[in-house]
C-alpha cells in the first residue's frame, strides 16, 4: 500500500504543477519528511492528503483508485488508473 500511497502523492503534485518544497511547505512539514511520502519511505496521514487536496482545488476522489479496482487488480491496478488521471489531463 506504501507504493500505492507514494503514487498518489507523486500524481498530487504533477498535476498541481508544484515541486516538492511547494507541496511541502503546504502540508507545513519538511522537505525531507514530503520526499518520504512520495518515496513510500513512510505514509501520511489522510488529513494531509484531503488538506492538500483543498489547498490545491483538487477533488480528493480524483486520485484515489476505486475501492473495485482495488479489488480487482490490487495495488498495481490502483497505480495504473492514477496513471489514467494524468494521461486524460495532458490530452
Amino acid at each position: 500500500m506504501k507504493l500505492l500511497t507514494a503514487t498518489i502523492f507523486k500524481q498530487l503534485r504533477n498535476c498541481s504543477g508544484r515541486t516538492q518544497g511547494e507541496l511541502a511547505k503546504l502540508a507545513d512539514v519538511s522537505l525531507r519528511t514530503y520526499q518520504n511520502w512520495e518515496n513510500g519511505d513512510t505514509t501520511p496521514p489522510l488529513h494531509i492528503y484531503v488538506l492538500l487536496c483543498m489547498k490545491l482545488s483538487i477533488e480528493p476522489a480524483r486520485l484515489i483508485p476505486s475501492l473495485s479496482t482495488l479489488r480487482r487488480g490490487g495495488e498495481q491496478a490502483g497505480i495504473q488508473e492514477i496513471d489514467k488521471v494524468e494521461n486524460r489531463d495532458s490530452e
